[in-house]
């Protein structure tokens, strides 16, 4: 009796400063678990009332019910605020481009409404050889009265590889999904965005700025120009959906990096579709092209739940064609919270030439916050 009567009011007080929570009259719903609020188990969120009377009920049981209720509670206090931190948050820098729109248009005209985006990604990777953590930015600030053509960029693209006898043998689906999003090169960039041309299937994009990022061995940062252009195909073919990318960086090197893919999915029954996504690398002042080629298989498991397994394989051509990795994942992507909370986890198996074709067991765990207008749940595209 004590110990729920100590837990009442501070719960009472989280309800009540909480918006997840509506007041239903003439109803007293059950106190939903965490799981059941994340995952959406229940038709509607408790209201006031009902955990008022929850904690009456508690007061006849044992004290444990108690604490497990007022964690409820401070887990629904934190998620609202949570929530405000990113309205907060997306209206801030929403904001700020419409201004600078209007500043570099001299036009305080009506735009469209501004689309920009944050997408932030925490990435943790760990493999018998080691472990690391990768964080990742992406911020793109949309200049509507620019016609849609010129924006704001900031990425930031952690060092996350993972090296024996200084070969890469970081998992092949993170490099390919580097690849696709032209994030191939490690740093921070600061820039222009200004979009060539913008057809129902073509979009052709050019980047320059500076690119912060340290050389060498060196134990500090420079910031050298940049320009990048990339180029993308959207078309569907029959059953199938094709995208064909290719990009070329220059980063203040004699040389340029170039990559490009063709990527096909289509349908195959039910909540499953099949992927092949085909991707290259090529550093001009050599002769090596290194090739990577998955098959996966996603399935809609639930509204917020997708499941991804696949196969994969990567190869260099020169001095000979050889394949450099092997790989055997399955992914498991979430949505943990409303539309900007994402999580994925996905445990590979991978032979690496490297280490002789041994078993090199892995797993990543991956979050994604995605604040403003394209709270859409995937990383950007390029």
């Amino acid at each position: 009796m004590r110990i729920c009567a100590r837990f009442a009011v501070p719960a009472l007080l989280c309800l009540a400063q909480s918006p997840v929570f509506s007041q239903t009259a003439g109803s007293v719903a059950p106190v939903l678990p965490p799981a059941a609020m994340l995952s959406g188990a229940a038709a509607r969120q408790p209201d006031v009332s009902s955990c008022a009377a929850s904690i009456a009920v508690s007061t006849v049981s044992a004290g444990g019910e108690c604490g497990l209720f007022f964690n409820r509670c401070v887990l629904a206090a934190t998620m609202s605020a949570a929530d405000s931190v990113q309205e907060m948050l997306s209206r801030r820098f929403t904001c700020a481009a419409d201004n600078l729109d209007q500043l570099m248009s001299l036009s305080k005209s009506t735009a469209a409404q501004n689309t920009s985006a944050l997408f932030a990604s925490a990435v943790y990777t760990r493999t018998d050889s080691g472990a690391s953590v990768s964080p990742e930015i992406n911020l793109r600030l949309r200049l509507p009265r620019t016609q849609g053509r010129l924006n704001i960029m900031v990425e930031h693209v952690s060092d996350n590889v993972l090296s024996r006898a200084g070969q890469q043998i970081t998992p092949i689906n993170q490099t390919q999904e580097r690849l696709a999003l032209g994030q191939n090169n490690a740093g921070s960039f600061i820039g222009m965005n200004y979009v060539m041309g913008v057809e129902r299937a073509l979009q052709d994009n050019i980047d320059t700025g500076l690119h912060v990022t340290s050389r060498g061995s060196a134990p500090y940062l420079v910031a050298l120009p940049f320009a990048r252009w990339s180029f993308s195909w959207h078309k569907r073919l029959g059953s199938w959906e094709n995208r064909l990318y290719s990009q070329a960086m220059w980063d203040s090197v004699p040389f340029l990096d170039v990559t490009g893919g063709w990527h096909l999915s289509r349908s195959i029954g039910g909540d499953w579709s099949v992927v092949s996504s085909a991707d290259l690398d090529w550093k001009t002042n050599a002769p090596n092209v290194t090739l990577y080629e998955t098959l996966s298989f996603p399935w809609k498991a639930t509204p917020k739940d997708t499941i991804t397994p696949a196969a994969g394989l990567s190869a260099d051509t020169w001095p000979a064609a050889v394949p450099t990795a092997y790989t055997i994942y399955a992914g498991w992507r979430r949505r943990l919270w409303k539309n900007w909370i994402f999580g994925e986890i996905t445990p590979s198996a991978n032979y690496y030439r490297a280490a002789g074709y041994r078993l090199e067991k892995a797993v990543s765990a991956r979050l994604d916050f995605i604040f403003g207008a394209e709270s859409a749940g995937q990383l950007p595209a390029k």
